[in-house]
This record gives C-alpha cells, sequence and structure tokens, in this order.
C-alpha cells in the first residue's frame, strides 16, 4: 500500500461540474480536430512550393510523406480520444499513451518540416529515412535472435541515402542518424516558439514536458500515475492505504489541449510550406 504522506499534493475525485466544465473545454477542440482531418484528406504538394523543392531532394522517402504520416498518427490517436470521450467510460491510463504517440508524431514531423534552411530540412528527412529502415532491420534482426547495431556499409538503402545527402554541399559527410527523440522534440519546440504567430495557451506546456509526462503514465512510472490521476482511498492502516485511482478529465483535457495546439501550429506550417514560391519556380 502507498503511504500519502509521500504524495501530499495527489488530485482528489473530481465532482461532476469539474468533469463538465473539462468536457465543455473540449469540444471546440474535437471539431478543430475534425476539420484537420477534412481538410488533409485530400492534400496534395503543389509544384513550385519548398514542400515540392524538398521532396525532390528525399526521393527515397520523400520529406511531405514523413510529414503527412505524423500528422495522420496524431489524428488517428486524438480522434481516438475523443471516441474514449464520448462514450462517457474513461480508462485509468491508456488515452494518455494515445495523447503521448500524437505528441511525439507531431514533434518529429515539426523537426523535421519547420527549419527554415533547406539543407536542415533534407537532412532531418533523410536522417528519419535512415531510422526508419534501422528499425525494421533490428526487428528483423531481433525476430532472429541476433543482435542490431548499424545498417551496414553496403546496405542498398543506406547507400541511397548517403547519396542524396552529399548532393547538398552543407550536408556531405554529416551523420544520418537522428538524435534523441527528447532533443528532437526540444529542438521543434525552439522552432515553434520562433514562428511570428506564435501565441501560447493558458497554462502554456512544452511538447518535451508533456511527452515526459504521458510517456511515465504509459511506462507505469508510479510517481508519474500518483501525480496525474484521481484517487480515492479504499482502506487504510498505520502502514499506509489502499488506493483506487481512476482519471482525471480536468488533467486529460489540459494535455489534450496542449497537444491540439501543437497539431494545429504543424498544419499550418504544411500549408505555408506548400505554397508556391518564385524561389522554387
Amino acid at each position: 500500500m502507498a503511504d500519502l504522506s509521500d504524495y501530499p499534493d495527489l488530485p482528489q475525485d473530481e465532482s461532476d461540474e469539474a468533469i463538465a466544465e473539462a468536457m465543455a473545454r473540449l469540444r471546440p477542440a474535437f471539431f478543430r480536430i475534425d476539420e484537420i482531418h477534412r481538410g488533409f484528406s485530400q492534400f496534395e504538394v503543389l509544384d513550385g512550393s519548398s514542400l515540392s523543392f524538398d521532396d525532390g531532394a528525399t526521393r527515397y522517402e520523400p520529406l511531405s510523406y514523413q510529414v503527412r504520416t505524423g500528422l495522420s498518427v496524431a489524428l488517428d490517436n486524438l480522434r481516438t480520444v475523443r471516441l474514449i470521450a464520448e462514450s462517457g467510460t474513461w480508462p485509468a491510463f491508456s488515452h494518455l499513451a494515445l495523447i503521448r504517440n500524437a505528441i511525439e508524431a507531431i514533434g518529429v514531423a515539426t523537426w523535421a518540416l519547420a527549419p527554415e534552411s533547406t539543407d536542415t530540412r533534407v537532412l532531418r528527412s533523410l536522417q528519419l529515412a535512415y531510422e526508419d529502415r534501422s528499425d525494421m532491420e533490428s526487428l528483423h534482426a531481433a525476430a532472429r535472435g541476433e543482435q542490431f547495431r548499424d545498417l551496414p556499409n553496403d546496405d542498398s538503402v543506406r547507400v541511397l541515402l548517403e547519396g542524396m545527402r552529399d548532393e547538398r554541399r552543407a550536408n556531405v559527410g554529416l551523420s544520418l542518424k537522428p538524435p534523441a527523440i527528447t532533443r528532437r522534440l526540444a529542438e521543434a519546440q525552439v522552432l515553434v516558439e520562433s514562428a511570428p504567430n506564435h501565441k501560447p495557451t493558458q497554462n502554456y506546456r512544452s511538447m518535451l514536458v508533456s511527452w515526459k509526462w504521458t510517456s511515465g503514465i504509459s511506462h507505469g512510472r508510479r510517481q508519474a500515475i500518483y501525480a496525474s490521476l484521481d484517487r480515492q482511498v479504499l482502506d487504510s492502516d498505520h502502514l499506509g492505504a489502499e488506493i483506487k485511482m481512476t482519471t482525471n478529465v480536468g488533467i486529460m483535457a489540459g494535455l489534450f489541449l496542449h497537444t491540439e495546439f501543437y497539431l494545429l501550429r504543424l498544419a499550418q506550417l504544411v500549408l505555408q510550406r506548400n505554397a508556391p514560391s518564385p524561389s522554387y519556380g
């Protein structure tokens, strides 16, 4: 049983009024997410846009494909959270894993697409393609009961990606291994906050903080769980207490709305990069 003195600020059971208020904040976000889903269902890369130019420099796995995959993953996870919310039956943990998935997909896509430098966008896209290939080869090695360290120098995809990297003078010889996900989220955050239209939401929280928080819960980290869920003391004695943990809809709503904020910024960035420009004509 847990010792409650270790966690003096545990959330208490939410009132019906608090849950209703949280749901009222979520409904407009659900509508906006559906609008993004509809808007990108027929998305096409336009000739003469920087996105079209970047795709030409990342031919094996074009940048636009990677970004649209990130959008699709984020939308799928967030729309699933909506289904849970509208059912009125909340799981304790699993919906927070869905939010974590969405944050990561949004952050990685933003990290690749947001830099002003074409060289940087191309390199990051190639790094994602290298990571994708490495992950699949690692999976195959695990299935064979073997260790995987890196793609061999003569791997056909590695050779192809290195060739595309070296087509741009500024990228010649640079590593195709991307940084850790935590660094990617932190770097994406800087890019988001440097945008001219950046307007933080109430109780603003970074992608990295939200990702770490939801990751802790997804991985069963007790401190993160105790700090995030409602609790009901079922039994207690001099040794501690037995606690029933349930979701806190207000906390979940805050995480969801922060994630939606970054999704909107990514969607705006995609449209910006897809606008035809004389520079790429």
